[in-house]
């Protein structure tokens, strides 16, 4: 073989090589736009998850407003216990005196019934004579 075919061989051979390389990088070069591709619509999607979470967070009370009502209610609550404390104080004054009064007014029915001095209610009378009249309180020690 002579010189010649050598050198055209070899040209050849760097042309088939230079094509390879070509149509590999070609390749890569595809691979690496569809990848791309995946990613910016990765990112896109992200985005609008992103932008929708920014608008949730942007609806929610700010924290102070959230304070002021808390201390709003507890005041409430503190007046509705003042309130409640009232109110119960006066039911058992209402229930004493309810009871005083019924109390009372037994004892009399029972000593308008008995004879004085008679019985074994006979000291009724007496009794009645030491309890208060009306809504008094008895004078003790």
């Amino acid at each position: 073989m002579r010189p010649a075919t050598y050198k055209t061989l070899a040209v050849g051979g760097l042309l088939v090589a230079a094509v390879c390389l070509l149509v590999w990088q070609q390749h890569r070069v595809r691979v690496l736009e569809a990848r791309n591709a995946e990613i910016d619509a990765e990112l896109e999607a992200r985005a609008g998850v992103t932008a929708r979470l920014e608008e949730r967070v942007q609806r929610v009370p700010k924290p102070g407003a959230d304070q002021a009502e808390l201390e709003r209610l507890r005041a409430a609550e503190l007046d509705l216990r003042q309130e409640v404390a009232r109110l119960r104080g006066q039911l058992g004054a209402r229930l004493r005196a309810e009871a005083e009064h019924d109390a009372r007014a037994q004892v009399a029915a029972m000593a308008d019934r008995s004879p004085p001095e008679s019985g074994a209610l006979g000291g009724m009378t007496q009794i009645k004579a030491f309890l208060p009249a009306g809504g008094e309180k008895p004078a003790g020690p």
